[in-house]
C-alpha cells in the first residue's frame, strides 16, 4: 500500500496488519503518481486497482486469472461490474455493460473511446504498465483512461470477463460536471497530437465533449460560453452542418437557444439538464 501523504491515519491503520500488508509512505502526490510508485515496487506480474470506495467481488481475481490463463497474449483484463449511486441496498439490476459492446481483442480503440472501462475490474501486465510510462501524473482525472487508450492504440489485447466482479459505488464521487468535461476534453486533445492514426476518432470525440460543455453552459445561462464551447466543437470536427446550425442559433437570441436546447434533448437528459425552460437573456 502506498500512503500519499494521508491525514486520515490510514497508514497506523495499516501497520496494525504487521508484514502481510508493506507499507509506502510519502509526500501527498495525486493518485497516478502513489499508483505508479506502487506499480514500480510490486513484484507481481500483473497489477490490478481499487478505490477506497469500490468493492471487489470475492471471487475477482479468480474469475480474472481464469481469463489470463485463457488468452495468455492478453496484456489488459477487465469485466462487467455494478455501478450504482448508494453506499448500501440492492444492486442495480443491469450491469455496466449491459447494452453495451464490451471492448476486447487488439483492435478495440474505437470501442474503447465509446465505452470507457471499470478501472476496479481492469488487470494489466506489470511490465507493459511500465514500459507505457504508467498512468499520466500531470493529470487529476482521466489518467486511467488515457493509459488504457495508449495501450489500445498499439494493438495491445484486451479480454473481457462478461461476469460482473466489482461494485462501482458512486457515493462519494460528487465530481463536478464541468471540471470532469474539461478535463477529458484536455486529455483527448493531447492524444489528437499524440496518436496521428487515432486521429480523426479521437476528434469526433473531442467534438462531442465540447458539445456537451456547451449545452452545459446554455443550461446555465451563459450563452457567449456556449458559443465557445460549439466553436472548439467545430474546429475539433472540421466545417459540419449540425456545429455551424448550433452556432446559428446561439446567434438568434432566446428563440434560438431554446430551440438548440429542445434539438439536444437526449443529450440534455444524459447530462441530467432540464431541456423544457427557455434560458434566460
Amino acid at each position: 500500500m502506498v500512503d500519499d501523504g494521508s491525514t486520515d491515519g490510514g497508514a497506523a491503520a495499516v501497520a496494525g496488519f504487521g508484514g502481510r500488508v508493506r507499507l509506502l509512505q510519502q509526500p501527498h502526490r495525486g493518485q497516478a503518481a502513489a499508483r505508479n510508485r506502487a506499480a514500480r515496487e510490486a513484484v507481481g506480474d500483473w497489477l490490478a486497482f481499487l478505490d477506497a470506495d469500490d468493492l471487489w467481488l470475492p471471487n475477482k481475481l479468480a474469475a480474472q486469472a481464469r481469463t489470463a490463463a485463457a488468452l495468455p497474449d492478453a496484456v489488459l483484463l477487465h469485466a462487467d461490474g455494478y455501478v450504482y449511486a448508494g453506499s448500501a441496498g440492492p444492486l442495480p439490476e443491469r450491469t455496466y455493460f449491459h447494452g453495451r459492446v464490451p471492448p476486447e481483442g487488439p483492435d478495440s480503440f474505437r470501442l474503447l473511446l465509446a465505452c470507457p472501462l471499470l478501472t476496479p475490474a481492469v488487470m494489466v501486465k506489470r511490465e507493459v504498465f511500465l514500459e507505457a510510462g504508467g498512468f499520466n501524473e500531470r493529470r487529476s482525472l482521466h489518467e486511467d483512461s488515457e493509459l488504457f487508450l495508449r495501450l489500445a492504440a498499439r494493438g495491445m489485447e484486451i479480454a473481457y470477463t462478461a461476469e460482473p466482479l466489482v461494485v462501482i459505488r458512486m457515493v462519494e464521487r460528487k465530481r463536478n460536471l464541468t471540471a470532469y468535461l474539461l478535463a477529458s476534453a484536455a486529455m483527448q486533445a493531447d492524444l489528437v497530437r499524440e496518436l496521428p492514426l487515432q486521429a480523426p476518432l479521437l476528434r469526433l470525440t473531442l467534438a462531442a465533449t465540447w458539445r456537451r460543455l456547451g449545452l452545459l453552459a446554455l443550461a446555465r445561462d451563459r450563452a457567449g460560453l456556449a458559443r465557445a464551447d460549439w466553436y472548439r466543437s467545430l474546429r475539433a470536427r472540421g466545417l459540419n452542418r449540425k456545429d455551424l446550425a448550433a452556432l446559428v442559433l446561439l446567434s438568434c437570441g432566446r428563440p434560438g437557444r431554446r430551440r438548440l436546447l429542445a434539438q439536444n434533448r437526449g443529450l440534455c437528459r444524459e447530462l441530467g439538464l432540464d431541456s423544457g425552460p427557455a434560458p434566460r437573456g
